[in-house]
């Protein structure tokens, strides 16, 4: 099993733990200690590696979103290493901000603030937000949810279709981990893909126009029967 795994999740990097220990982890099996002590103060002082890179929870996660959009954020994001001047030194760590990487990083922010047409949270972003042990067992349920909202449907389609084998191909050649992809999960996210795109999910869509069509049918009988009223 392999440390980063994409299948549907996106990345670990994302999940709440993740930034508090994998970085740590990572540097402190660097024959320089000192070097490495340097680099989690440096990460854990960051300024903008906590505002654009934050542990995101159901309680915090407005903030941290309107933060990753900020301009302050897309500025760190177009060039990261350059605000690290001691932990760019560790090949791990730049092996981590390379671009197939970080920008799937990114996007695994960006998951998690997804919204439907009420502005209420998309049923994938609440299971990346809750499920903090990394199994996601309301996977199948979040995805089936998904459908009801045709806004959560698209945005979830969108996110799903910029994944490509060569992201997958850059975890596998992360010098600190061990394993390959199978088939199987290779096409978990084109199955995915299929189900939302189905005219079963489809179907199911429940957008604010459908209910403005609803009311203006109430309306239309409650006019009718007024009428009817009146001319009798």
């Amino acid at each position: 099993m392999k440390f980063f795994i994409l299948l549907f999740i996106l990345i670990v990097l994302t999940s709440s733990y993740a930034n508090s220990t994998i970085f740590p982890t990572i540097l402190r099996r660097d024959d320089s200690e000192e070097l490495a002590e340097e680099c989690i103060k440096e990460i854990e002082n960051s300024e903008y590696y906590n505002k654009c890179m934050p542990i995101m929870t159901i309680s915090n996660y407005k903030k941290a979103c309107s933060d990753i959009e900020s301009e302050k954020c897309k500025t760190f994001y177009n060039d990261p290493l350059k605000y690290f001047t001691v932990c760019n030194k560790f090949p791990e760590f730049n092996e981590i901000f390379q671009p197939l990487i970080f920008n799937d990083v990114i996007q695994g922010f960006k998951s998690k603030c997804l919204t439907d047409e009420k502005g209420d949270l998309c049923p994938y972003s609440l299971l990346l937000l809750t499920d903090t042990n990394g199994e996601y067992d309301g996977a199948y349920e979040a995805i089936s949810d998904t459908c009801k909202s045709k806004k959560c449907t698209d945005t979830l389609i969108e996110i799903f279709k910029q994944v490509n084998i060569d992201q997958y191909a850059a975890y596998e050649n992360l010098s600190f981990t061990t394993g390959s992809y199978s088939y199987k999960d290779l096409n978990a996210i084109k199955k995915l893909i299929s189900v939302l795109e189905d005219d079963k999910c489809k179907s199911e869509h429940v957008t604010s126009n459908a209910n403005y069509i609803k009311i203006n049918d109430i309306l239309l009988i409650t006019l009718t029967l007024l009428m009817f009223l009146f001319i009798n």
